[in-house]
């Protein structure tokens, strides 16, 4: 599915040229929003293990940090070759703006992350996830630039991080060592260097139900590509410093993301939602207020139109209301989920459980207790969103999923693949504290043709000595 990136770009460690060369080699190899290159460890070009010494001080915003200085014959070099160096001044990004994702997109994954790092190339920047030696390469992510600071994972806060713009990595990955050491990543998670020439910042967004979140913030939104490397495993994303593509609204447009979405990033959002106002059947809703505090965005295609729609939930600070808004090219629909919120919330994904070509999104509902979440399901119905409700009652329906160990409180939420059924776990501890055994009651419900939830069965009461679904408590795949 992805292309191999299988040069070998070997540097000697003993001639800067070399080093040079390898560098030069990369940039020539081109990398479309789709392609992620996958390469051994000695074709990771430039730095990260050939600075080996470097690596071994612990310095978070210089392990990966090389100017590449160049040497004596090569200053000797430049100065007999004036061409060769305005080549080299010229120098285009060879990547674009648009959105890279891995073999599946929202899975969660449990490789460990033991260190994040930065590093300053002469052409580009580079941030570095290393997982635990002998873990799988995470294979599921979405990187993507956004004008917005992303929310962190948990939290339903925007992540601290500076810079004029965003990228952000949503990926499946763990910060908790489930191998039974009971370890959690204890490395940096705010880097920066005053070597980077446009990354300003990378900052960790926390981890929840088996995927974590990192923002870098830029100066500006560049090309960018992802490696993903062995031994150890490893995630390097290189964004460009400088880049004078032409085209980046209609790369961001054709990786997948919305005009309205990509209009926002690059300038060209008047235009975009002009050309396609004069067709489009939905009413004007009004704009989003000025105080609204938006949640990182989710694109799938909701109406079975062919083309991703973007969906997110925002907080009017002004009246306290969260909404759940979604963007259909130049149309627009919103949806007041709440009259009060803790939050501005999030997406969590949508699965089509009909099968009829319109997934449901899955929402997660700030609460007053960010331990127990709480989700509600929506459907894009034309141009009006609907919630899905409770067969007898007309009453929102929703889910549960989390623990809370001070109330002995459990829940979590499972799909049934291929059917229009959910599963929702309920229960907590038989004895203590501290608890030895567990109790739990499981509730099936299934997804009417008029779009309502229906109670199916409830199973008896079991115990164990284990939370079931304790790693994420949601056990859906989303799409």
């Amino acid at each position: 599915m992805k292309d191999r990136l299988k040069e070998q770009l070997h540097g000697s460690g003993k001639k800067n040229l070399a080093i040079l060369i390898a560098v030069f080699l990369l940039f020539a190899t081109a990398c479309s929003s789709s392609d992620v290159k996958i390469a051994d460890e000695g074709d990771i070009p430039t730095g990260e293990e050939a600075e080996a010494d470097e690596e071994d001080t612990g310095s978070a915003d210089t392990e990966e940090a090389t100017t590449d200085t160049p040497s004596v014959d090569e200053e000797e070099s430049e100065e007999e070759s004036e061409e060769e160096s305005e080549e080299e001044e010229t120098f285009e990004c060879p990547w674009d703006v648009g959105v890279k994702t891995g073999d599946t997109l929202f899975d969660p994954g449990s490789s460990f992350l033991v260190d994040a790092r930065v590093g300053a190339h002469t052409d580009y920047d580079r941030f570095v996830l290393e997982f635990e030696s002998g873990d799988s390469t995470p294979d599921s992510y979405v990187i993507n630039w956004t004008p917005n600071k992303p929310e962190g994972d948990g939290s339903g806060l925007p992540i601290d991080v500076d810079g004029d713009v965003f990228l952000e990595i949503s990926m499946g990955a763990s910060l908790i060592n489930w191998d039974g050491a009971e370890e959690v990543y204890d490395g940096p998670t705010s880097l920066t260097s005053s070597l980077l020439g446009n990354m300003v910042e990378a900052s960790s967004g926390g981890y929840f139900e088996g995927r974590m979140l990192w923002a870098i913030g830029a100066n500006e939104a560049n090309g960018f590509q992802v490696l993903e490397l062995d031994d150890p495993p490893r995630i390097v994303i290189d964004i460009c410093t400088v880049d004078t593509s032409s085209t980046k609204f209609e790369d961001c447009v054709s990786s997948g993301l919305s005009p309205v979405f990509c209009g926002g990033l690059f300038g060209e959002y008047e235009e975009a939602s002009s050309a396609e106002a004069a067709s489009g059947p939905c009413p004007p809703i009004p704009p989003l207020p000025a105080e609204a505090v938006p949640s990182g965005s989710y694109f799938a295609d909701l109406d079975d139109d062919g083309t991703d729609e973007e969906a997110f939930t925002y907080v009017d600070e002004d009246s306290d209301e969260l909404h759940l808004r979604i963007i259909d090219g130049a149309d627009q629909a919103d949806y007041l989920i709440s009259s009060t919120s803790f939050g501005p919330g999030s997406i969590t994904g949508a699965l089509d459980l009909q099968a009829d070509g319109s997934p449901e999104l899955f929402v997660y509902i700030n609460g007053a207790t960010p331990a127990m979440r709480t989700y509600k399901l929506f459907q894009l119905n034309g141009c009006e969103i609907s919630v899905i409700q409770r067969t007898t009652t007309g009453s929102d329906f929703q889910l549960s999923a989390g623990y809370v160990p001070a109330a002995g409180a459990s829940a979590g939420i499972r799909c049934v693949s291929g059917a229009p059924v959910l599963r929702q776990l309920n229960g907590g501890p038989a004895d203590g504290p501290p608890a030895t055994t567990w109790e739990w009651s499981i509730t099936t419900y299934e997804l009417l043709s008029d779009n309502s939830m229906t109670e199916v069965s409830i199973s008896e009461t079991f115990s164990g000595s284990e939370i079931p679904w304790s790693t994420g408590f949601n056990d859906c795949t989303f799409e």
